[in-house]
């Protein structure tokens, strides 16, 4: 499916290119009446992990980040937080504004809540890892410190 097909089946169109990363096109679009959102559009390169990011988007459902509002495919329907960034904020307000926001992202980050079943666990993530140390020993204290890691975790999110 193409972005144009899909773009239509949201209700969205006049995809205006505002980013283009290894991992993904990003278009911010428009919906007739002038609303405005954004569509990733993941490469094979993003697939695997822009794919988790957005299950944690969807977990997220817009606390402390923006909201996924529809996926297809390798397209990505994205809140639009604005043209300004953080580095604007810093620029137009200072320090202590920035800093403000992303404590507060933080705050919001670190809210109480369960670990999302959308996502894979700290073990899985770290799989390969584990099965790669056994047979290359540079890389067991590098497993070990992740195991002890893993077992001390604590009010897991």
């Amino acid at each position: 499916m193409t972005l144009d097909a899909v773009l239509d089946a949201w209700g969205w169109s006049d995809p205006v290119p505002i980013a283009e990363t290894p991992t993904s096109g990003v278009f911010r679009v428009r919906r007739p009446g002038g609303e405005t959102a954004v569509v990733k559009a993941l490469t094979p390169a993003g697939d695997r992990d822009e794919r988790i990011g957005a299950d944690f988007l969807a977990w997220r459902e817009g606390r402390g980040a923006v909201r996924l509002l529809a996926r297809s495919g390798p397209y990505l329907l994205l809140e639009d937080a604005g043209p300004t960034s953080l580095l604007d904020e810093l620029d137009a307000l200072g320090d202590d504004a920035a800093i403000a926001i992303a404590a507060e992202v933080v705050r919001t980050l670190h809210a109480p809540g369960g670990p999302s079943p959308l996502l894979p666990s700290l073990e899985s993530h770290f799989g390969s890892l584990f099965a790669r140390a056994t047979s290359e020993p540079r890389l067991a204290d590098h497993a070990d410190t992740a195991r002890a890691l893993l077992g001390a975790q604590r009010d897991v999110r």
